[in-house]
């Protein structure tokens, strides 16, 4: 399906957390493991047990559905105040003959 696009790289601000959505599932229970104790460095084992199967269960889901990249964002927004957002990529074909033709299209949705 995604043969023919190019790599890309993304560059994001420090508080997001990639999810491992391109690991393999065999392999991803370390990479989650990982990301738990990034999102959580000061948190006790209980924590990480209790919040690492709702992680692996978000990114499963992602990786089922062949997103190319998934991170959430955990930022501070005052005194014990945070503020969240996700972040998700997917390459999909498409029926347009162009790329103009795609971006024009996409433009006038954008635009409504």
């Amino acid at each position: 399906m995604t043969e023919n696009i190019p790599p890309f790289s993304l560059e994001v601000p420090e508080g997001f957390h990639e999810l491992p959505v391109a690991v393999a599932a065999e392999a991803r229970e370390q990479s989650l493991a990982d990301l738990v104790q990034g999102i959580y460095p000061q948190a006790g084992p209980e924590v990480r047990q209790a919040v690492t199967p709702m992680v692996a269960s978000a990114t499963a889901v992602m990786a089922d559905a062949q997103l190319t990249y998934a991170a959430i964002g955990l930022f501070s927004d005052g005194p014990d105040k945070v503020a969240q957002c996700a972040l998700t990529l997917a390459v999909a074909p498409s029926d347009h003959p162009t790329a103009e033709v795609a971006a024009h299209g996409i433009r006038e949705i954008l635009a409504r």
